[in-house]
């Protein structure tokens, strides 16, 4: 994940948030490819409003890790993907309105920073279905088929096949598993995980 640190006077990083990191890892870059990605806007809104307290160096109310996002989630309280209304980031700047100090993000910022965390947990079981269905034939090492960059996400949305952001029904990837159905060759992935490949998808810009 890309990193952000955040400071609101909260300084407890425990607990864990368990996924496929390194995985996870070419969403985030995939996703601050593209300019109007809500991980991307969400990173800036906190950077520019956030890190200069709460970033590397910076430790108000002993919070430091705003620029930061893998250990925001591994805190699992700044950031508890799926879940805004639960984690505190969103909760300082959109509930109490207390942070900034020099005044509250627009309503459009906080809805996108919303937006970007209730994300957070479909993209990380959709990379983890990837991860544990295609990764040995189709990843770093292994091209079956030709194939190799099941593992790299922003290389599947750059070939605008593999995966079509906002289009799972145009994406190779969705097609294959959901639609004819032939892979992985071990027999066909659940109808729960299609469908959230198919969620995750829709859902990239």
């Amino acid at each position: 994940m890309s990193m952000l640190t955040t400071h609101c006077g909260e300084s407890d990083v425990g607990g864990g948030y368990k996924n496929n990191r390194s995985f996870a890892s070419t969403a985030q870059a995939s996703a601050d490819a593209s300019g109007s990605s809500l991980k991307s806007a969400s990173l800036s809104i906190l950077q520019r409003n956030c890190a200069k307290c709460h970033g590397a160096g910076a430790s108000s109310g002993g919070f430091s890790i705003v620029d930061d996002v893998e250990a925001m989630i591994t805190s699992n309280k700044y950031i508890i993907p799926g879940a805004p209304q639960d984690s505190a980031i969103y909760k300082r700047i959109a509930v109490a309105k207390n942070m900034p100090p020099s005044g509250p993000l627009s309503d459009a910022d906080a809805e996108t920073i919303k937006q970007w965390i209730a994300g957070l947990n479909l993209e990380s079981d959709a990379l983890a279905i990837l991860q544990n269905n295609c990764a040995s034939c189709h990843g770093a090492g292994a091209s079956s088929g030709g194939f190799g960059i099941i593992d790299n996400v922003e290389a599947m949305i750059a070939s605008n096949k593999y995966i079509v952001p906002g289009n799972p029904e145009g994406s190779a990837i969705y097609k294959r598993i959901a639609v004819a159905k032939s892979m992985p060759p071990a027999g066909p992935l659940a109808a729960s995980d299609a469908d959230t490949i198919r969620e995750w998808i829709a859902g990239l810009k």
